[in-house]
C-alpha cells in the first residue's frame, strides 16, 4: 500500500437546508415494501418523495499528519475528545520487503481543529491495518472508559505473501494511551481469500456489533457480522450479511442509523463490482438493528462506465438526513487513470429513507482533489460532518 503524505480534513456543513418531511407525518408504522428476498437489486426509482438533503462542502481544510499513513478513522469518547486512528509505515531493516505498520492514535481535545500524538495500538512487521476505534461500556468495576481497536493482522512469510488472516481486537482503559491484546474476532489459517476492513458499533442491546469484508475468491466477496456481548472478549460465529449468492466484492462497510416514517432504520453503505468488476456504492437497509438486511439500491454510480467508485462510508446530520463519502476516478483524464491511485474524494447527500428506499442528490460534490484516498466521516455536530482523508 502506498505511503501518502499526509492526512487533511473538510467540514461538510447543513447551512440554510430544509428537510420535507411532509411524507413522514403519514403512515408512522407502516412497514417498509422491499424486495422479497434478502439479496434482490434495486435499481434507483424516480423521485417519489419530496425529502431533500442537500448540503455544501466547505473549503476549510486542516491538515491531521504530515508524516505519512493510511486509513484514517475518527472516534469520538464520552470525555468529548476525539481520536483519530491511522497505519504509518517504518522500514524494516531485518527483511526490506515487510515494512513495520504502526497502528497509532492521535487525539483531539478541540473538537477536531488539532491532533496530537497518543498512542499506538501495536507495531508489527505484518499486514496490519484497518484501523477502527470505538468506545463501549466498561465492566471493569472502576468506571474507566473502555476503548477497542479492531484492525486487520495478517501474518506474513519472508517474501510478504500472506498465510494467516485474522481481525484482532485490542483495548484501552486510558482513552487510547496505551493497549493490550483482547481477542481475535476472526481467523482464517489458510491462504489465498483474506478478512478485511471492520467496522463497529454499539447495538441497542448493549452489543459490540462488528462487520467486515471476507474474501471467497478475487471475484466474491461477502460482508461479515459477528456479534459480542462482553464488550469484546468473545464473539459469535460470523455469518454473512450481504453477497450470499452472488459473484460481487461487496466491502469497506460503513454503518449509520437514522429513521423511515419515524422508524429507526440502520444503513449500511458499501463498494461493490456490479458492473463489470468496476467498483461502485451500494447500500443495504436494516429495520431490526443490524440482524437482517434488504432493501439493496445503489448510492453511486460513477460515469462513464468502467470507471470506479469505492470505499465508502457514511453519517447522519441531526435531522435524520445522510452523507455518503467515496473515492473515484471518473474526472480523471484516461492517459491519467490508475485506479485507485489517480482517485478524488466525492460526497452524496440524501434525505431519510421512505419504505425503504433514499434518493440521493446528484450530481456528487468534490470534497478533495487527486490524488486522495480511503477517506472517513465523522458528525462534530447535528449540522457538522467532518470528512478524513489521505493524499
Amino acid at each position: 500500500m502506498p505511503n501518502f503524505d499526509q492526512f487533511a480534513h473538510r467540514i461538510a456543513n447543513r447551512l440554510g437546508i430544509s428537510v420535507n418531511h411532509k411524507h413522514q407525518s403519514q403512515q408512522q408504522h407502516q412497514q417498509p415494501q422491499g424486495p422479497a428476498f434478502q439479496n434482490e437489486y434495486m435499481y434507483p426509482p424516480p423521485v417519489l418523495f419530496d425529502s431533500q438533503g442537500t448540503g455544501v462542502v466547505s473549503e476549510r481544510e486542516v491538515i491531521l499528519h504530515a508524516n505519512g499513513g493510511v486509513y484514517p478513522r475518527l472516534c469520538r469518547l464520552s470525555d468529548g475528545s476525539i481520536l483519530l486512528g491511522f497505519t504509518r509505515f517504518e522500514p524494516n531493516p531485518a527483511n526490506p520487503k515487510v515494512q513495520f505498520r504502526v497502528l497509532t492514535v492521535h487525539r483531539s481535545i478541540d473538537n477536531g481543529a488539532t491532533f496530537q500524538p497518543h498512542g499506538i495500538v501495536d507495531r508489527c512487521p505484518r499486514d496490519c491495518d484497518n484501523l477502527y476505534l470505538l468506545e463501549v461500556p466498561s465492566r471493569d468495576g472502576v468506571g474507566r472508559p473502555k476503548v477497542l481497536a479492531a484492525f486487520r493482522n495478517h501474518d506474513l512469510d519472508p517474501h510478504g505473501n500472506h498465510t494467516r488472516y485474522r481481525i484482532t481486537v485490542c483495548e484501552s482503559f486510558n482513552g487510547g494511551k496505551d493497549w493490550k491484546y483482547l481477542s481475535q474476532a476472526a481467523e482464517k489459517h489458510t491462504a489465498p481469500n483474506g478478512l478485511w476492513e471492520p467496522f463497529m458499533r454499539i447495538g441497542r442491546r448493549g452489543e459490540v456489533q462488528m462487520t467486515f469484508s471476507q474474501e471467497l475468491s478475487y471475484i466474491d466477496q461477502d460482508t461479515m457480522l459477528v456479534t459480542s456481548q462482553d464488550q469484546g472478549r468473545t464473539w459469535s460465529p460470523p455469518r454473512a450479511v450481504t453477497g450470499v449468492g452472488e459473484q460481487l466484492r461487496d466491502g469497506m462497510t460503513g454503518i449509520v442509523r437514522t429513521t423511515d416514517r419515524g422508524r429507526e432504520v440502520s444503513v449500511m453503505v458499501f463498494e461493490t463490482t456490479r458492473h463489470n468488476r468496476c467498483f461502485s456504492v451500494e447500500c443495504v437497509l436494516s429495520y431490526d438493528d443490524g440482524y437482517t438486511w434488504g432493501w439493496r439500491q445503489v448510492v453511486y454510480e460513477p460515469s462513464p462506465r468502467g470507471r470506479h467508485a469505492g470505499s465508502p462510508q457514511i453519517e447522519s446530520f441531526g435531522d435524520g438526513s445522510l452523507a455518503v463519502v467515496f473515492m473515484t476516478d471518473e474526472d480523471t483524464p484516461q492517459r491519467e487513470r490508475a485506479w485507485p491511485s489517480s482517485a478524488k474524494i466525492k460526497v452524496v447527500f440524501a434525505g431519510p429513507p421512505v419504505d425503504g428506499r433514499i434518493q440521493w442528490h446528484q450530481p456528487a460534490n468534490t470534497v478533495q482533489s487527486p490524488n486522495s484516498f480511503w477517506p472517513g466521516i465523522f458528525k462534530l455536530d447535528d449540522r457538522t460532518l467532518l470528512t478524513c482523508e489521505e493524499y
